[in-house]
């Protein structure tokens, strides 16, 4: 599953509105909006905010 997908995902089964996570994350909202709508790519920062925000951590220490 790729990320974008994961965390749409999370988000509907948890109910947490986008706005919720873009406040939380320090993100501007239609910026987060258009990048969980795939209409833009999403930055390393913006997605280990995002991942904080929900109680994950982004581990890049594996390489495929």
């Amino acid at each position: 599953m790729d990320y974008l997908r994961f965390i749409n995902e999370t988000l509907k089964k948890r109910g947490t509105p986008i706005s919720f996570v873009s406040k939380k994350a320090g993100l501007n909202y239609e910026v987060l909006r258009k990048t969980l709508a795939g209409e833009r790519p999403m930055r390393a920062d913006e997605l280990i905010a995002i991942a904080d925000v929900l109680g994950y951590k982004v581990d890049m220490s594996q390489k495929n």
